[in-house]
């Protein structure tokens, strides 16, 4: 049957709750065996514990240890109580992690240009209720007035007077040579089905003109012969008196203006490979004039490709937001805290985000603000930390041999049945207007003391603080038999 035990000799007890707090339990092999005596199979252990079965025969022949945690399963299925005969339970932190709103770069850059605006000339900038998207939306529009080095662009002659209008004309010149290639295939369809029409139409005449001249001598054969020719040369009079030049003068119209634009010094300046002396000359105008629109469309459409990529590098170049590092961002939002006081280093992270990366926000063409992201982090760390709060129940199984309240908090002593101990302090964390109780690792004697005096310089204790826990702390744990240090033991 698999009966709990009830009871424990001091061997059993040896082997379910060694003394120390060791990562894997060194009574592996041991607690495998006391379940197989109560009835349980290695399946049922690796299922309860989650590790493989394989991996359970191994334990079993002593060939590993089983963690701390997955021990603790099977030391539960031997035995329902903790040792000892004192129990407390606490709600403790287990752990905090910094918790960044989707938006947090942009709230940096905030702070950081209220900071850097506060004493200037023009006053505080942004003003009022004025947020990220307006000075985004400002800044953009600048951009277009700037050259590379962030310097006012200088304007251009032949009427445009920036980047944009180049641009424009550009996009405005492709768009009509689109248009005037699809108004001219519509038309070209349209001539060339009345073509087949009349090609139809010729050739049945011409099989009728054949078998009247050969088959018939009829007057009215003749008559109709001669109205059947008066007809096929009527239409094709009227097919030639249509001038097929019209479908054309809105595409040639279209290719002088593009021509005209991709001659311009500014634009052929632009082509990486150097501009293209066969773009078209006047016999493709003439008589190829669809393939002399499509060879300017691509030229066109190739200088489109080079203002975009440019444009999207240079709006990179001067973005706001994305300057923080992947590596040193993944790692701030993995970091754990089991101290709230240790989460101030939060402060401290600017410069593995961002380094000395400083930016530069236009309001103008000639009025910019520079931000250094780093200062403006810790600027921003201090009035907006965010993070997410861990708690659990932990079952201290020792008797309580110290309570002290103090000026920041409360700290209270256990002594454990593994003859080691905790400290527990209870602090007040303003970021969330609540008291949060931290646990210590199980600690010797030594460690205590160690551990509380941390606590009394990290508060700023008086002495008389100090002296009055250590002096109450020696004599319980003197009285209880425990060696305390600089103390002599006589026996």
């Amino acid at each position: 049957m698999r009966n709990k035990m009830q009871t424990l000799d001091a061997d059993i007890e040896k082997i379910l709750f060694p003394e120390g707090s060791p990562a894997k339990h060194p009574y592996s092999r041991e607690l495998v065996a006391l379940n197989e005596q109560q009835g349980r199979t290695l399946s049922e252990m690796a299922s309860a514990t989650g590790v493989s079965q394989p991996f359970i025969s191994q334990i079993k022949a002593g060939k590993g240890k089983l963690k701390d945690e997955h021990a603790q399963i099977l030391i539960r299925m031997l035995y329902p109580k903790a040792p000892g005969d004192q129990f407390s339970a606490y709600p403790i932190l287990k752990a905090m992690t910094p918790s960044l709103p989707d938006n947090w770069e942009q709230q940096v850059l905030m702070e950081g240009l209220r900071a850097v605006s506060e004493h200037d000339s023009e006053g505080r900038y942004p003003t009022g209720e004025v947020g990220f998207n307006e000075v985004l939306s400002e800044h953009s529009n600048v951009l277009e007035l700037i050259d590379s080095d962030g310097s006012p662009k200088k304007q251009h002659g032949l009427g445009f007077s920036s980047q944009a209008q180049i641009e424009g004309s550009n996009q405005s010149v492709i768009t009509q040579l689109e248009d005037a290639l699809a108004t001219y295939h519509e038309e070209v369809t349209k001539l060339e089905r009345e073509e087949s029409l009349e090609a139809e139409r010729l050739e049945r005449a011409i099989v009728a003109t054949w078998y009247n001249l050969t088959k018939k001598r009829h007057d009215d054969d003749l008559t109709k012969l001669k109205l059947c020719i008066e007809d096929v040369i009527e239409h094709k009079f009227q097919r030639y008196g249509w001038s097929p030049a019209i479908p054309r003068k809105r595409l040639t119209d279209a290719c002088t203006r593009a021509r005209g634009h991709l001659e311009m010094p500014m634009i052929k300046n632009l082509f990486e490979s150097g501009h293209d002396e066969n773009v078209g000359g006047r016999n493709d105008k003439l008589y190829d004039p669809e393939a002399h629109a499509k060879r300017l469309l691509a030229k066109c459409k190739e200088l489109q490709e080079q203002f975009d990529t440019k444009r999207s590098e240079h709006r990179q170049r001067f973005r706001l937001t994305g300057h923080a590092s992947p590596k040193a961002l993944r790692q701030l939002t993995d970091e754990a805290f089991s101290d709230p006081r240790d989460a101030n280093s939060m402060e401290d992270w600017g410069k593995q985000l961002f380094g000395d990366a400083v930016i530069r926000v236009y309001r103008r063409p000639n009025k910019f603000y520079e931000i250094n992201l780093s200062k403006a982090y810790r600027i921003w760390s201090e009035r907006h930390p965010r993070f997410s709060y861990q708690e659990e129940v932990v079952q201290i199984c020792g008797p309580l041999i110290l309570q002290k309240a103090l000026a920041h908090g409360t700290l209270i002593v256990h002594e454990l049945h593994s003859r080691q101990f905790v400290v527990l302090r209870t602090i007040q964390d303003e970021r969330i207007n609540k008291k949060l109780t931290i646990l210590s690792k199980p600690l010797s004697v030594e460690g205590l003391f160690s551990c509380i005096k941390d606590e009394s310089l990290m508060q700023g204790w008086s002495i008389e603080q100090w002296d009055s826990v250590a002096d109450d702390l020696q004599t319980t744990l003197l009285t209880k038999g425990y060696r305390v240090p600089g103390v002599r033991s006589i026996y």
